[in-house]
């Protein structure tokens, strides 16, 4: 758990157990939470000499209590040791305004480690790496009204790397909380300014001569870049989608810019990852299951690759003002389907 938090810095008690799938009974895991914290009260566990861990307290937009577990300094120390590599202190706390944002980022990095968690796979070993320290900067320039190049970064929410799919993502969470269309040139949080920042940086040449990107200068391994915007709600997926559609019309070079909710995130990242040990399906007495680890994985693939198929084509029908091919009514069930074939125990 511990590991965990130092990847991610917050975890809620329902992320926790959902990662790590027991103590079984909530009651009893914030009981063991608040003990790693120092603050036992009339707990019925011993306190522990080192705390590990704090509680932050935050009201939720609708009111509702929100509670954090992130590390102490101990608690780092603890996950820079199991990681093998140093993991920073935060120089701040997570704020009351971003502490629902940082939920709903990581409930994807849970969505994905859980399958290998509670299947024996230590964190240090995931097939995917996590980065949401405050040092991940991306660097590159903008013309200036004066004609200078100005030093810019980007920031990401979080760069998630997939080294068996050689791919790497730029997640940027993206709420609500920010327009989608920048009112004016300053508005760097907006949507759309973001999109164009990192069409910049994925596209842009910081060597002119050499045909050198930024993305390049930064990161020479060669492996393939995409945005994901992480969103809420289907509607919002929908009007974020239409906002970025100008911004992939006057690209010089086309960047690969996804808008999706979490289960959809989960479905396309799920095909970029290998099985995880709850995934495998152990042959039956009679030999290997009709449909087993292998064919649960094909079919994986087969939906993801179709249903991105389906929304590029309709995104270029969009552009031409043509109607959109709906998207078949069996596919909610379907990725319904997947996901507990990846939940289910070995």
């Amino acid at each position: 758990m511990l590991t965990a938090l130092g990847l991610c810095r917050w975890l809620t008690l329902d992320q926790i157990q959902r990662l790590l799938g027991r103590p079984r009974h909530r009651e009893t895991l914030e009981y063991r939470l608040r003990a790693l914290s120092g603050d036992s009260g009339s707990i019925k566990l011993p306190r522990m000499e080192t705390v590990v861990l704090r509680r932050l307290q935050f009201r939720a937009f609708d009111g509702s209590p929100l509670v954090l577990w992130t590390p102490t300094s101990t608690g780092y120390l603890v996950a820079s040791r199991e990681l093998g590599r140093e993991v920073k202190v935060p120089r701040v706390d997570v704020g009351a305004n971003f502490a629902e944002h940082a939920v709903a980022l990581t409930d994807l990095f849970v969505a994905l480690a859980a399958p290998y968690v509670r299947g024996g796979v230590p964190v240090r070993n995931l097939p995917f790496s996590w980065d949401v320290t405050e040092d991940t900067h991306l660097p590159w320039r903008e013309p200036a009204d004066d004609g200078r190049l100005r030093a810019r970064v980007l920031l990401p929410d979080a760069i998630l790397e997939v080294p068996a799919a050689r791919r790497r993502l730029f997640i940027e969470c993206e709420t609500g909380t920010h327009t989608l269309v920048p009112v004016s040139r300053d508005k760097h949080q907006a949507t759309v300014r973001k999109a164009e920042r990192y069409e910049t940086f994925l596209a842009g040449l910081a060597d002119v001569p050499n045909r050198v990107t930024h993305y390049a200068r930064k990161y020479p391994d060669g492996w393939a870049a995409e945005l994901l915007c992480l969103v809420p709600t289907e509607g919002r997926r929908a009007s974020t989608e239409a906002a970025l559609a100008t911004v992939a019309a006057n690209a010089t070079s086309r960047v690969t810019v996804r808008v999706y909710t979490l289960e959809k995130a989960l479905a396309y990242l799920e095909g970029l990852l290998p099985e995880g040990p709850e995934a495998r399906s152990p042959p039956t007495a009679a030999g290997a299951p009709l449909f087993g680890a292998e064919e649960h994985r094909t079919v994986n693939a087969f939906v993801v690759e179709s249903t991105k198929a389906l929304a590029q084509a309709n995104a270029a029908l969009r552009l031409q003002g043509q109607p959109e091919v709906p998207v078949p009514p069996s596919t909610a069930r379907m990725l319904a389907f997947l996901r507990k074939g990846v939940a289910a125990p070995a």
